[in-house]
């Protein structure tokens, strides 16, 4: 026999442990040439059988050895069948690697603290105005610090010399609806806004006055006038009469007059919603829903509109007429969301956190992080000479790195490896700009800075199996895992299903396990009606029901089948003798039972035990399988570090 079990240490790398120690680099054991180290075992195994699982850890290993040894088995008896070498599995394994990677090329810490931040910012709503000096995308450095001036001066007119904050929002602000708002946003909450302007408002106090606040639209002066606990996100329906404040006069009163009597109907029950809806509604992109809004939260909707919906106090009550800019709206709450817990929230935030331009936080933590931990050292003047000296060229088609030879200095270092300004160049002339290219140094500056980023990128991924020994065990479980999914389908799943000769062959050898327990031959009848449920049972007691019968009684619901013990709770209830039982309630449905015969234990047919006979069978097909397997590869388990594992 080819298998061989060997429990010789010696024939491993030599080892010292120390009392409950293993070293983790040691190999546990090895299929046919693959050895498997203590360190891959402990992931696989660990991932398994989390603490709370009942057994000794000396059984639970020992089981899972032993499943493990099958595993690897299978795995190389795929790679020789060349299985590792199909489109189909390097295809899926490279997706899946890639997915893995990802996940290590950002800070999670970043992205739980954004998460955590996220939901407790959601759980309050901010009432805030806000003066915006617009700065341009692409502005020069002498244009931003114009805007600066302009605002720092407008800042020090409000807190110094008294000036109201919403008159100069108005008089001052490059925000268009501040003409009509005089700055205010009315309350917002978490992902409303841009980040950084967020995050400003959720630090003031009711009352303060932000510094200003760069954001990528320009400087933000921030007001907060209140705080409060938010009201959840709310869907609602409404009808819409359109009524626009310039209207003559006239018509604006026939408009109220016309809101007010389909809301008098609607509150006399004369008329239904729907019905409402459908006739009078003057919103056509909801009319085909009866109304209805996608849901929102505080700062998505014009304050009146808003402040009647949340003032609705349960599902399905309706407003009286509320006027915005649009006309007289009539609202109905359908449904009202509030926060759940974190747990609760945690994936709606992540995905929220995703979207929002904060994504870009944990992105730039896992840069910085890469440059310390690779002693990033940058030449300044050979990227500003980079940033102050390249032409618009550069950011269209048809140049040439060889035209810009004279950019051959140092730019940076990193993992002591140099990097030269014409590998700038080089990325450079391969990058599709597609935004503006009004302020080179500013575009230049932004290329760069991404540049820096694929670099560190690069390098981090080179280096993951090296640095993280879970990057390389998982990996290693979604090669084995496809590999696996592979063969075992071939050896076992389909051969299950195609095989037909051989499952036949199979239920003949074991005829014994399937046999039918004792069984009743009945029929279950449902209704509602307790004076139907008693006509149902004088017919089942006298035998004399049928499919034309029943067509007399089109409200009973009928069962039929064949019942084993513990398979139907009203079967359960009654005798198992012929005859016909109750009616008795269960719950709001009065049932009778009628057993027409009882049939003793018998051989149940093919057909009738398929589903358990193909999973008898695979198990059968993968026993031999394995044992084939243990014949053929050498097997070597190393006792020592086995032992040290208990």
């Amino acid at each position: 026999m080819k298998l061989r079990i060997t429990l010789l240490a010696a024939l491993l790398l030599p080892l010292i442990f120390n009392a409950q120690t293993v070293d983790e680099e040691a190999i546990l054991f090895t299929v046919g040439a693959n050895p498997v180290t203590a360190q891959e075992f402990l992931f696989m195994f660990n991932k398994a059988n989390p603490e709370k699982e009942p057994g000794t850890k000396k059984s639970k290993i020992d089981e899972y050895l032993d499943l493990y040894i099958n595993l690897k088995l299978k795995v190389l008896d795929a790679e020789a069948a060349k299985m590792q070498e199909q489109n189909k599995f390097i295809r899926e394994y490279e997706d899946s690697r890639q997915q893995l990677i990802q996940s290590y090329l950002t800070d999670k810490n970043t992205s739980e603290q954004l998460i955590k931040e996220g939901y407790e910012r959601l759980k309050e709503e901010v009432n805030v105005s806000h003066l915006l000096i617009e700065v341009e995308p692409g502005a020069s450095i002498e244009d931003e610090e114009k805007a600066l001036k302009k605002i720092n001066l407008i800042r020090k007119q409000i807190t110094e010399d008294g000036k109201d904050f919403e008159e100069m929002a108005y008089r001052y602000s490059n925000d268009p609806s501040a003409k009509d708002n005089r700055g205010s946003l009315g309350y917002i909450s978490a992902f409303q806004t841009v980040y950084p302007f967020e995050t400003v408002a959720y630090m003031l106090k009711p009352g303060d006055i932000s510094e200003p606040v760069r954001t990528q639209f320009g400087f933000h002066l921030l007001k907060v006038k209140d705080k409060r606990q938010s009201k959840g996100e709310i869907t609602v329906s409404h009808i819409l009469i359109k009524s626009t404040d310039d209207a003559p006069e006239n018509t604006q009163k026939i408009n109220k007059t016309k809101v007010d009597s389909v809301y008098n109907l609607i509150k006399t029950k004369t008329i239904d919603w729907d019905t409402a809806v459908k006739k009078f509604s003057q919103d056509n992109s909801t009319n085909r829903k009866f109304g209805m809004l996608p849901a929102f939260s505080a700062g998505k909707m014009v304050p009146n509109f808003e402040d009647a919906a949340f003032g609705l106090q349960k599902d399905g009550d309706i407003s009286a007429p509320v006027k915005t800019s649009l006309g007289w709206h009539i609202i109905k709450r359908n449904q009202l969301d509030e926060m759940g817990t974190l747990q609760e929230e945690q994936a709606n935030v992540r995905r929220r956190v995703e979207k929002d331009s904060r994504s870009d936080l944990p992105k730039q933590s896992f840069v910085d992080r890469i440059k310390k931990e690779n002693n990033f050292k940058e030449e300044l003047n050979a990227r500003n000479e980079l940033i102050n000296r390249l032409d618009a060229k550069v950011l269209r088609p048809g140049w040439q790195v060889e035209d810009y030879a004279q950019f051959n200095k140092a730019l940076f270092t990193l993992n002591e490896k140099t990097y030269q300004q014409s590998d700038f160049l080089q990325f450079l002339h391969q990058y599709r700009n597609t935004g503006s290219t009004k302020n080179i140094k500013a575009v230049l500056k932004r290329i760069y800075d991404e540049y820096l980023a694929e670099t560190c990128t690069e390098l981090e991924t080179s280096l993951l199996e090296k640095k993280y020994a879970d990057f390389r065990w998982q990996l290693k479980e979604y090669y084995d895992g496809l590999l696996f999914f592979e063969i075992t389908e071939k050896e076992v799943w389909k051969k299950s299903t195609e095989d037909q000769v051989g499952l036949k062959a199979y239920f003949n050898d074991h005829r014994a396990d399937y046999i039918w327990d004792e069984r009743v031959d009945a029929s279950i009848y449902k209704t509602a009606n307790a004076t139907t449920a008693k006509k149902i049972h004088k017919l089942a007691k006298r035998k004399k029901i049928n499919a034309r019968v029943l067509e007399k009684y089109p409200d009973v619901e009928v069962v039929n089948g064949a019942y084993e013990a513990n398979q139907n709770k009203y079967i359960n209830a009654v005798k198992w003798k012929a005859g016909a039982y109750g009616p008795s309630l269960w719950e709001d449905q009065h049932v009778v039972v009628w057993i027409k015969e009882v049939v003793k234990p018998n051989q149940k047919t093919l057909d009738e035990a398929r589903g358990y006979v193909t999973s008898d069978f695979q198990t059968f097909l993968e026993e031999k399988w394995v044992a084939n397997l243990r014949e053929k590869y050498d097997i070597i388990v190393n006792e020592k570090t086995l032992k040290a594992l208990y």
